[in-house]
């Protein structure tokens, strides 16, 4: 017999190589920072995410995944949002019930319905920290 991927797979790729190249730049240190910095005991004693884990997680560009990367953000399909989640997932459910509320209820309204004079004024702000919703 022969093997017809499309058989099995008959889906379109959902990433090109460029976006697939980006997340593969993006899983490695996502990971590592889960292991070696954020310690989900301590979220959960703390009822809420610890100030270095945040710290973090804003430097990593976590709270902008979806924001266009002209207001600062790392532009990611939902796709390549999904990967991620999938890790944050998969080491601390409280960080991303955090990360997901600032996304979705946070921002997403302005990202998806805002005209360009919001989307300039706040889509910066929530990737940079000066804004959450959490």
């Amino acid at each position: 017999g022969r093997f017809e991927p499309k058989q099995v797979f008959p889906y379109p790729f959902a990433l090109d190589s460029e976006k697939h190249e980006m997340i593969a730049m993006l899983v490695d240190p996502i990971s590592k920072f889960f292991v070696e910095v954020n310690d989900p005991a301590k979220n959960d004693e703390l009822e809420s995410v610890e100030e270095k884990s945040l710290k973090g997680l804003w430097e990593l560009g976590a709270f902008g995944l979806q924001v266009p990367q002209k207001f600062g953000g790392l532009e990611l399909t939902n796709t390549q949002y999904a990967k991620l989640v999938e890790i944050v997932g998969s080491h601390d459910l409280g960080v991303g019930i955090t990360l997901g509320a600032h996304q979705s209820i946070g921002f997403k309204g302005i990202l998806l319905f805002g005209n360009d004079e919001q989307k300039a004024k706040y889509l910066p702000k929530v990737t940079s920290g000066e804004f959450a919703a959490f």
